[in-house]
């Protein structure tokens, strides 16, 4: 088990030695106002859910292709399809980051993931109320999703505890983003001064 954790340890510290080196090599400034524009949003979601950022739309898109995409597995897993696809999208687009060894783009990722996840929890918060206007695909009645869900798992009452859970961990992603992107500006900016 010792073994495990030091081997744990010692690719971190790796990994760690890599993102500065890289970082280094970087440009700091044309980074910057994406990173502050991610410190702007976070109030914004901590104060509103259903605040509409730049990247709403397209978190809105690929939600409803998730439904498309996931329809074929049945009615449940399509209408959870939405959700899942909008949180899949910006995790796979980490991987493909780390993959290709790009240390900010995660760290974006990171907080592009908490845009979603902030509306999801706006859209659960509504799930008894179903307030929110819905669009429908291919027309005739629209389904909430989280009414749906969350009724088919005996879940409903407990919508507002989730959507709160769920929110606080959207916070956490964000702060993990920004905390990524902070630390890589940093290093950034330290190299800049070396150069």
């Amino acid at each position: 088990m010792v073994s495990t954790s030091s081997a744990w340890r010692a690719r971190g510290a790796a990994l760690l030695e890599e993102a500065r080196t890289w970082a280094r090599k970087r440009l700091f400034l044309p980074r910057l106002p994406l990173t502050l524009y991610f410190v702007w949003l976070l109030p914004c979601y901590l104060l509103d859910r259903s605040y509409w950022s730049w990247l709403s739309p397209l978190n809105f898109g690929i939600h409803e292709l998730g439904h498309v995409v996931f329809a074929p597995l049945g009615k449940f897993v399509g209408i959870l399809g939405g959700s899942l696809l909008q949180c899949l999208v910006p995790v796979v687009g980490m991987a493909g980051f780390v993959r290709q060894r790009d240390f900010y783009a995660v760290g974006v990722a990171f907080c592009w993931l908490a845009t979603n996840l902030y509306y999801i929890s706006w859209y659960l918060a509504d799930a008894r109320s179903m307030a929110i206007p819905l669009l429908s695909i291919g027309g005739g009645d629209a389904i909430h999703d989280w009414n749906y869900l969350l009724f088919q798992t005996g879940l409903l009452r407990a919508d507002g505890v989730l959507s709160v859970l769920l929110a606080a961990f959207a916070a956490l992603w964000m702060l993990a983003g920004l905390a990524v992107q902070g630390w890589l500006l940093w290093q950034m900016h330290r190299g800049a001064g070396r150069g």
